[in-house]
């Protein structure tokens, strides 16, 4: 009898043992009023968003008010006119700046929702904590993982190439312009540098320099306008004149191949740029040679 007594004494002991082991892992209330309030440590993007659009809006107005100046009077490469273009440089580079920490935030408020609907499915699979549990839960590795690592290695795993970078900046046309007629407005004629791989097929080229004639009329570009099947351009009468015979046009140039309709155009602002840049440039010239005859 002494000897289940004993037994007995032993069971409630070991029980006693394993419920005083406060365990260092334990399940989240997902109802509780903490929980559900978490959404609000979200990172806003709405003020990122609208500086960003700001930023690029007072580039955009910078940069008409140098375009839409008559340049007669100027020189195409005087000390002031690179200092006149700075100010766009900066607003470049300050959206660039803008643009991937908005990338990163919302990187961030995703691995975010995603660790807190892990926490959320892990809940529904788990007992409630009680005293019949705390052994059970005293068991499980101390190496679980908490809201905070869960988001920090869902963060980590979302790496951002630069290829994903390039892609987002460029996802916005008028930083692509801004992009590029810093560097046109004085190389109207050259190709735009490319970063990564290159592809001399989105312009028409003439012994290395950019085409500025229309391949349809062989003339000047008055109202370039581009394909967004196939990048080729053309002027806008011209492809006009070729719509009036029918609804689908093939694209004029040899090899190309592709069925374009007019919803498939969109005015070119780069080639515009390059007009217009060409033309101050010939003023330039003529004024060099004016002033030689003198």
């Amino acid at each position: 009898m002494l000897e289940i007594q004993k037994i007995r004494v032993s069971k409630l002991h070991h029980k006693s043992s394993k419920m005083s082991q406060l365990p260092t892992y334990v399940p989240i209330d997902i109802q509780s009023k903490e929980f559900r309030e978490l959404s609000s440590y979200l990172l806003a993007d709405d003020d990122l968003k609208g500086t960003c659009d700001d930023i690029i809006a007072s580039a955009m107005e910078y940069l008409g008010g140098i375009i839409e100046e008559d340049f007669s009077s100027r020189s195409v490469r005087e000390d002031g006119e690179l200092d006149r273009l700075e100010p766009v440089k900066t607003l470049v580079e300050s959206y660039e700046k803008l643009a991937l920490s908005r990338m990163e935030t919302l990187y961030f408020n995703r691995a975010f929702i995603d660790g807190k609907q892990e926490i959320m499915d892990r809940f529904q699979q788990e007992p409630p904590l009680t005293v019949d549990t705390i052994a059970h839960y005293a068991s499980i590795s101390p190496n679980t993982k908490d809201l905070t690592q869960l988001i920090e290695e869902k963060a980590n795993s979302k790496i951002i190439s630069q290829k994903s970078k390039r892609k987002v900046l460029e996802s916005n046309k008028d930083y692509r312009y801004l992009k590029n007629a810093t560097f046109i407005i004085d190389n109207p004629l050259e190709p735009i540098p490319k970063e990564g791989e290159e592809n001399d097929d989105d312009l028409e080229m003439a012994g290395g320099t950019v085409d500025l004639k229309c391949p349809i009329t062989y003339k000047t570009f008055e109202n370039p306008m581009i394909s967004k099947k196939c990048e080729h351009i053309f002027d806008q009468a011209a492809i006009e004149d070729l719509w009036r015979r029918g609804g689908a046009i093939d694209c004029p140039v040899p090899g190309c191949g592709k069925s374009l309709l007019k919803s498939d155009f969109e005015p070119d602002r780069i080639m515009s740029l390059r007009v217009k840049s060409w033309a101050r440039l010939q003023i330039k010239l003529e004024k060099q040679q004016t002033y030689e005859r003198i």
